[in-house]
């Protein structure tokens, strides 16, 4: 146990977002980012994001996704774009089915793109068709 207690002190502390009603949470994605990794990216079910760069002690606010994602979202990053983060809709819903693919570009100025829809691009929602456009 000795050897533990020459860690740093934390730059940052992430605990799990509190429970609210309809079992539901407030952060829906943290993944790491950048050639080192040392980016960490949060967003909520909102879309709002904000980037903590551990190697120079910032964090910034980052552009809102273009439509929230909900809480059945896949976020995906990728080793070739180190400065791109990829957010897919898993389960469109009628009001968000023409924005189900995002890529954020931060190597810039970040922005977020809308991508061409996924190749299965039709889902049902309640026995209703739904067209990832």
């Amino acid at each position: 146990m000795d050897r533990f207690r020459n860690f740093p002190s934390p730059l940052l502390n992430l605990q799990p977002a509190p429970v609210h009603h309809g079992n539901t949470r407030t952060i829906d994605c943290v993944t790491l980012l950048g050639d080192d990794e040392t980016k960490i990216l949060t967003a909520d079910n909102y879309g709002h994001t904000v980037l903590f760069d551990a190697a120079s002690y910032y964090a910034v606010h980052f552009p809102k996704l273009n439509c929230s994602k909900g809480y059945d979202a896949m976020a995906v990053s990728i080793n070739q774009q180190p400065d791109c983060l990829y957010v897919l809709n898993l389960k469109p819903h009628l009001t968000t089915s023409n924005f189900c693919f995002e890529v954020l570009n931060y190597e810039r100025i970040p922005i977020w793109c809308y991508l061409p829809p996924r190749p299965f691009t039709t889902t049902t929602h309640k026995g209703r068709k739904i067209d990832c456009r």
